[in-house]
């Protein structure tokens, strides 16, 4: 089936709603009008599923079974400058709440693969154990009501500074091959 902004948006979107003009605004950098669809069906998908975070189950909870490759290539190879995201993504947090705190944490993410970037077993503290993970630093906007990521970075092992063909693989910007 071939996927086109109307059917996208088809049954996700209404105007009233305070998500949804959340969503524009976070995704109001992306230069495409299809790049804004597939972004926001995206969160849509990664909130509206209880299960792993994969794009079949993403696909499956916003009820497009059939558009997991157009995920992945939204994901993988739609050229979208993230940081323009990041920077709407923070200023949309910071319109709807003061924050009572800021913290910078490490944050170890699990992983089951080793592909994902930056991707290591380590010892991951918060689950007691050594796993393959990987591991981002965050500043966090933090309230009575939660904490949210308003800026980040995932740190790269020793490994992945040192294979350059695995960087390649995965897709890592040269310029952006920072260690830990």
């Amino acid at each position: 089936m071939s996927w086109n902004v109307s059917t996208i948006r088809r049954g996700y979107h209404d105007p009233r709603c305070a998500a949804d003009e959340a969503l524009r605004r976070i995704f109001s950098s992306l230069p495409r009008a299809d790049q804004r669809g597939w972004a926001e069906l995206y969160v849509r998908g990664i909130i509206g599923t209880s299960r792993k975070k994969s794009l079949r189950n993403i696909a499956e909870a916003v009820g497009m079974p059939g558009a997991v490759p157009s995920f992945q290539q939204f994901i993988s190879q739609s050229p979208w400058d993230w940081e323009g995201v990041a920077a709407d993504l923070r200023q949309e947090v910071l319109r709807s709440r003061a924050p009572e705190v800021w913290v910078m944490d490490c944050l170890a993410v699990p992983k089951r693969g080793r592909l994902s970037v930056g991707v290591e077993r380590q010892f991951v503290p918060r689950i007691g154990r050594t796993v393959n993970s990987q591991v981002g630093v965050g500043l966090f906007h933090v309230s009575r009501s939660g904490s949210l990521p308003v800026s980040w970075r995932l740190l790269l092992p020793r490994r992945w500074l040192g294979d350059q063909r695995l960087r390649a693989l995965a897709r890592v910007p040269p310029a952006t091959a920072r260690g830990r």
